[in-house]
C-alpha cells in the first residue's frame, strides 16, 4: 500500500501533462496522453475502496484547472519576422516551485497595419521559460516587429 496514493499519482500525471489519472488497488497508478477517452473501456468497476481503486479496478480522477494555481505575465520584445518559422522563450520572471503542466501564449504584433499574423505552438514548458515556435502567416515582411507577450502558466500543488 502506497501512502497518500492520490496525490503522488496526480503530481506524476502533472509532471508527464496529463489531466487525467486512475488509482488501482491501494497505490497502483496510471495515465496516458489520452486517458480521458480511454479510461471507461472496460465499463464501471464496483469494486473500489476508499477512492484508491480495487483489484483490477481503478478510481480515476481528473485535474481541473480550477484546482490550479495561475501566474500570468507580459512583456514587449522585438523579433525578426521573416516567411519561416522560428523558435523563441517565453520568459515567466517569476520564480515558482513547482513545473508548470499548461501554459498558453499570446503574441501580437503592436504595428496593426501591417498585413502579418502569427500562430503560436508551444514547443516545451520549462521551470522558467515556455519554448513556443512563431508561425507567420501570409507575410512578405521581413523586418524587425515589436510584439506583446501575454502568458498563462498552471501549477497544481
Amino acid at each position: 500500500n502506497r501512502i497518500n496514493p492520490i496525490t503522488k499519482c496526480s503530481k506524476a500525471a502533472l509532471a508527464l501533462g496529463y489531466r487525467v489519472f486512475a488509482v488501482q488497488h491501494s497505490g497502483w497508478c496510471a495515465s496516458s496522453s489520452d486517458a480521458e477517452n480511454t479510461y471507461k473501456i472496460y465499463g464501471e468497476a464496483t469494486n473500489c475502496i476508499n477512492g484508491q481503486g480495487g483489484s483490477s479496478a481503478n478510481d480515476v480522477y481528473e485535474i481541473s484547472y480550477e484546482n490550479a494555481q495561475k501566474y500570468s505575465g507580459s512583456y514587449r520584445q522585438e523579433v525578426y519576422v521573416t516567411n519561416k518559422n522560428m523558435q523563441l522563450q517565453v520568459e515567466y520572471r517569476i520564480c515558482m516551485n513547482a513545473l508548470p503542466y499548461k501554459a498558453t501564449v499570446n503574441v501580437s504584433p503592436l504595428l496593426p497595419h501591417l498585413p502579418q499574423s502569427l500562430n503560436v505552438k508551444i514547443l516545451e514548458i520549462n521551470k522558467t521559460n515556455i519554448l513556443i515556435e512563431l508561425q507567420p502567416i501570409a507575410t512578405n515582411i521581413i523586418d524587425w516587429v515589436t510584439v506583446d507577450l501575454t502568458w498563462v502558466v498552471y501549477i497544481y500543488f
